[in-house]
């Protein structure tokens, strides 16, 4: 569990930094969208930016509602084309 705490950490401040605010209430789908181009942009792959980097935004996302943090998940619907 440590090693998924840590991982996500830093994707989220990886997230922060892209999008201007560590605020999950405010992130938009347009801001992963544009995120997830700036990942693929830097050589990132596909898969990785799926499964690790939205993945993780999508689980905590999902927990800050179960939790009461926030009221609704955030959409993290983000098309990948093969």
């Amino acid at each position: 569990m440590q090693a998924t705490v840590k991982r996500w950490t830093g994707v989220l401040k990886v997230l922060e930094r892209a999008v201007g605010t560590g605020n999950l209430g405010r992130v938009r789908r347009s801001d992963l969208i544009s995120w997830k181009a700036s990942l693929l942009a830097s050589g990132s792959a596909p898969r990785t930016v799926r499964d690790a980097y939205i993945a993780a935004v999508k689980a905590v996302s999902n927990w800050a509602v179960a939790n009461g943090h926030l009221d609704v998940s955030l959409d993290c619907t983000v098309a990948f084309h093969r």
